[in-house]
């Protein structure tokens, strides 16, 4: 539930704060950005579950490393994305959507690498299905859920690049705590 709720915020606040035109164009980005993740999440997530359960205990090494494995490879598979989209995303928005969409573009620029993270992270936070570590995956949910409500009331006071860029920050230093979390979670056991 915090999960839904924190990712509704932004939205939400964007709706309250900004133009019609400006959701209907997060909208946009919302979807193409979130493209990789819808494609592949889950059955990367499957496969991280199946390893981290089969080697809980005993095998505490094993999983850290195969995290980590796992997350240079899914940096590799995000990155050129990333980068067209970083470089390329007001003029492909353009050309795919149409030159109406061209600020689209330039918000995707923006977030994209916000969202490539989350990609590379995400899948990892089976790890928050093992006993010892539920209350761990609980805690930063709700961390993250005051603090973007906190981060996005402060930002959507100010210009929506202003608020873009806050947004980025935000997961990126919730992100980066969360995949801390993960790889400090690894080294406990039992899967519950």
């Amino acid at each position: 539930v915090a999960d839904q709720i924190s990712a509704a915020i932004p939205l939400l606040m964007i709706s309250a704060s900004y133009d019609l035109a400006t959701v209907g164009m997060l909208a946009m980005v919302h979807r193409v950005l979130g493209l990789p993740v819808a494609l592949m999440s889950s059955s990367i997530s499957q496969l991280v579950f199946q390893r981290v359960s089969n080697n809980a205990g005993d095998q505490r090494e094993n999983i850290r490393k195969f995290l980590g494995l796992i997350m240079v490879g899914l940096t590799l598979v995000i990155l050129p994305f990333a980068l067209i989209i970083h470089y390329f995303g007001e003029d492909l928005f353009a050309l795919v959507f149409g030159e109406v969409w061209r600020d689209a573009g330039r918000y995707a620029s923006i977030m994209v690498l916000a969202s490539s993270f989350t990609f590379v992270v995400s899948p990892l936070s089976v790890v928050f299905f093992m006993k010892k570590n539920i209350r761990l995956g609980t805690s930063w949910q709700f961390m993250r859920l005051v603090t973007i409500f906190l981060v996005m009331s402060y930002a959507s006071q100010h210009d929506f690049e202003f608020f873009l860029y806050a947004f980025v920050l935000h997961q990126l230093v919730v992100y980066s705590i969360y995949l801390g979390l993960i790889f400090y979670g690894s080294r406990r056991n039992r899967i519950s």
